[in-house]
């Protein structure tokens, strides 16, 4: 049988919406402890806030972390110290320009990529940034393969009565609720995530390119 006084004496482990109540109040509390300094000279490190926090609720499991894994968490911090986060927590997903697309889907390439993606140098927001910019891609160029294979064309004239599926590529409109929810996950899932979603496009951009040079073909005929 459990010892109950093994169970009361655990440490708890705090929730994501807690912790951000608790980030909230010590923000709170510093702003008023310092409100005879402008928001930019106050004292609002990192390492003071999680000390507050630890004054309000001394069995809080909180790391520095949360303020790099956590947007909404960052966005306070932020807020409080009257830095502007607009661009970094809305980054333009029609391109992504921090890494190279990948050439080499090699085992050892692939595994040299996720070796990249969960290193401490690797961003985590960069990370999850590149993860909804991948998914965007897939998706786009997922549609346009069902337009051809729609279409039932493979080479031979374009049919007149069609639209050629080189619509522009334009994000969804999800894209920032995904990539706050990216933000706050595992960076092991979010490096599965990448990998996989890479050789998706990949598969999609071959299979695409073929069509796209029988078209062009096509098309230098048609003029000769």
């Amino acid at each position: 049988m459990t010892d109950p006084t093994l169970n009361q004496s655990a440490p708890r482990r705090n929730s994501a919406q807690s912790n951000l109540r608790l980030v909230k109040q010590a923000l709170a509390f510093l702003a008023e402890q310092q409100v005879h300094l402008p928001p930019s000279k106050r004292n609002l490190r990192v390492s003071n806030v999680i000390a507050t926090v630890r004054q309000f609720d001394p069995d809080a499991r909180m790391h520095r972390s949360i303020f790099t894994r956590n947007p909404e968490a960052r966005r306070l911090l932020a807020e409080a110290q009257d830095r502007d986060l607009t661009a970094e927590l809305t980054p333009d997903f029609s391109k992504f320009t921090k890494w190279p697309p990948p050439r080499r889907f090699t085992t050892r390439a692939i595994r040299a990529r996720k070796k990249k993606y969960v290193s401490r140098e690797t961003q985590h927001k960069a990370l999850a940034e590149y993860v909804v910019y991948l998914e965007e891609q897939e998706q786009y160029l997922l549609r346009r393969r069902q337009q051809f294979e729609a279409i039932g064309w493979v080479s031979g004239p374009w049919p007149t009565s069609q639209v050629y599926p080189d619509d522009e590529f334009v994000p969804s409109s999800d894209v920032q609720r995904r990539y706050q929810h990216y933000w706050n996950s595992r960076q092991e899932f979010l490096a599965r995530k990448a990998i996989r979603l890479e050789g998706m496009i990949a598969e999609h951009r071959s299979h695409l390119e073929n069509l796209d040079f029988a078209m062009l073909r096509e098309d230098v005929m048609s003029l000769q």
